[in-house]
C-alpha cells in the first residue's frame, strides 16, 4: 500500500523504484570504514615521527657500560640511501699515554653497507680475522668524534657491532626498507 507521499514522489521522479536498506551491512561497511581511516592515521603519525626513515623515532644512541666508546645511528634506513653514523671515543685513561684512538667494526656489518666516506680520516687501517680496525690520533684529553657516511648495501635487519674490540663492542639493530 502506497502512502500518497510516496505516489507523489514517484509521480514526480517518473520511476517506482523501491529501494531495500540493509542496514546491518551498512553499519559493518561504516565500521570498516572508520578503522580504515584510523590505520591511515596511524600510519601518516608513524611516518612524521620517523618509523620509516628520518624523525625523532628513527635515530638513537648505543653506549658501552663505562660510557667510553658511543654510537649514533639511524634505526631505520634504506637500501642505498645515504646512512651517517656518528662515533664518540672518550679520552684514554691518565695511565696510558697512548695517542691513538682504536674504532673495530665487525666484519658483517662491514660486508652489509658500503663506507664511503670517514671524518677524520683514518692515519691507519688493518684487516683482522673477525673485522676492520680504524687507528686514529686523538688529541690529549680530547673526546674524539668520528663521523662515517655511506650507503646501505642490505635489506631487512641488520645487526651493528662498533667499539674498540670485538670484546668491548656495542651492539645495534638497524632496519634497511627496500
Amino acid at each position: 500500500m502506497e502512502t500518497a507521499a510516496h505516489k507523489a514522489s514517484s509521480e514526480l521522479s517518473g520511476t517506482d523504484l523501491d529501494i531495500d536498506e540493509d542496514l546491518e551491512y551498512q553499519r559493518r561497511a561504516w565500521r570498516f570504514q572508520r578503522i580504515g581511516w584510523i590505520a591511515i592515521g596511524l600510519v601518516l603519525i608513524g611516518a612524521l615521527l620517523g618509523l620509516f626513515g628520518r624523525g625523532p623515532l628513527s635515530r638513537s644512541v648505543a653506549t658501552d657500560p663505562e660510557n667510553r666508546f658511543a654510537v649514533e645511528y639511524d634505526r631505520i634506513a634504506r637500501y642505498e640511501s645515504p646512512f651517517r653514523l656518528v662515533i664518540q671515543l672518550q679520552p684514554v685513561p691518565e695511565s696510558s699515554r697512548s695517542r691513538t684512538a682504536r674504532l673495530w667494526i665487525d666484519r658483517r656489518y662491514a660486508e652489509s653497507l658500503r663506507i664511503e666516506q670517514i671524518t677524520p680520516e683514518a692515519d691507519r687501517t688493518e684487516l683482522t680475522a673477525d673485522g676492520f680496525v680504524y687507528m686514529f690520533h686523538m688529541s690529549d684529553g680530547q673526546p674524539s668524534t668520528i663521523t662515517m657516511t655511506g650507503t646501505m648495501e642490505h635489506v631487512g635487519w641488520v645487526q651493528g657491532r662498533l667499539g674498540t674490540g670485538p670484546r668491548d663492542a656495542v651492539v645495534f639493530r638497524q632496519f634497511v626498507f627496500p
